[in-house]
């Protein structure tokens, strides 16, 4: 077969060597060393060294997916990794990033944490993220097979719903959701006709789960703090790490939300860090710390070594103290309210009312703030 053989990846680098991609290929002592530097909005990708026995069973492991131009390389980067393909999309608005990861030899893929797009100045909902998955998938000629959300997002709405009503698939989460949705539940004054139970869900994962992605199998990682429910996923050796890690430079996700903890999150980060060294780690976020060009992935010895906030052995004590004020100093996230209302729904908007209208509530001062009742208007 032509794609992922050793004639490809020849291609692959002759095609981008032309491009404005840089390319760097240097064969030394039965490795090949494969270093990608993309100029298109500065995206860059780590050197991968590759035994070349795998390269020459396996085919390609790092490698640019579509051309635009020949003189334009698109801004995704694919990965392949021990039997994996993994294609990133970056919402700009959220810096959320979602990914599709896929199984080369069946053509069924996973898609993790899929963006659904809001204006909340206007309460309008568009589905520009979410369609450009939907393409890639259709162009790849993928089969769906799960919808993975590795918590209950509280900066950008889930399009899960919307990709499995185009592509079918099986939306899953964490078990803890339940503990999510009772705290959540509350604050929004839902009535009994919101389910608690996670049933809004079609798989409900706990620790040590274990998944199918075609002939891929994948791994669920409970990892609280962030959120008392966070999970992580592994497949191959790609995982996603949700907001539990970012990228080295900017360290961990902040904890101060309902049910987070700092302790649980130094406890769950050191359990991720303990995989092994070449696991790659692809993040949920990228804010682009000091404006740098984005990043997304990076490996578990990378993250073990410069990690700004859990790495070089840092103590749990020092972790929790840098964790707690820092966390002091930050605002709610803009799209927090109705992200929250429509993820614990699997990202189902609530029920339409009887003038067939869609609303989502704003409850004044829920997460603090003075008494307003005397403002209240009287019935």
């Amino acid at each position: 077969m032509y794609r992922n053989s050793p004639a490809w990846l020849l291609d692959c680098i002759t095609t981008l060597t032309k491009s404005t991609a840089k390319f760097e290929q240097a064969q030394s002592a039965g490795q090949l060393l494969a270093t990608a530097v993309v100029s298109s909005k500065g995206c860059w990708q780590n050197s991968t060294l590759i035994p070349e026995q795998f390269v020459s069973s396996h085919g390609i492991l790092l490698f640019c997916n579509r051309i635009r131009s020949a003189y334009r390389i698109q801004d995704c980067l694919e990965h392949t990794l021990s039997g994996v393909t993994v294609q990133h999309f970056f919402d700009p608005v959220t810096s959320t990033l979602t990914y599709v990861a896929s199984d080369p030899e069946s053509g069924h893929c996973v898609v993790i944490d899929p963006v659904m797009d809001l204006d909340y100045a206007s309460g309008t909902i568009t589905t520009h993220s979410v369609d450009q998955l939907i393409d890639y998938i259709e162009a790849e000629d993928l089969t769906l097979e799960l919808i993975l959300e590795t918590h209950i997002h509280a900066d950008h709405l889930s399009s899960a719903p919307y990709l499995q009503n185009r592509l079918g698939g099986k939306i899953g989460i964490g078990a803890r959701i339940t503990a999510i949705q009772a705290t959540f539940a509350e604050i929004f004054d839902e009535d009994e006709g919101f389910n608690r139970d996670g049933s809004q869900f079609d798989l409900i994962l706990a620790d040590g789960d274990r998944f199918h992605v075609g002939e891929l199998i994948g791994e669920a990682f409970y990892v609280p703090g962030h959120t008392p429910a966070c999970m992580a996923y592994r497949i191959g050796d790609a995982l996603f790490v949700g907001d539990t890690l970012f990228m080295p430079d900017a360290g961990t996700a902040r904890c101060d939300f309902p049910g987070g903890d700092a302790n649980a999150l130094y406890q769950s980060c050191r359990k991720l860090l303990a995989l092994p060294d070449a696991t790659r780690v692809y993040v949920c976020h990228d804010y682009q710390p000091a404006g740098r060009p984005l990043a997304y992935v990076s490996t578990v010895a990378q993250q073990r070594q410069n990690n700004i906030h859990i790495g070089r052995g840092i103590s749990e004590d020092e972790f929790v103290a840098m964790r707690e004020a820092r966390d002091a100093t930050l605002g709610m996230p803009m799209l927090m309210l109705p992200s929250l209302q429509i993820n614990m729904r699997a990202g189902y908007l609530p029920p339409i009312n009887g003038n067939g209208r869609i609303f989502l509530k704003v409850p004044i001062n829920a997460f603090g703030g003075l008494d307003v009742s005397p403002l209240a208007e009287a019935e």
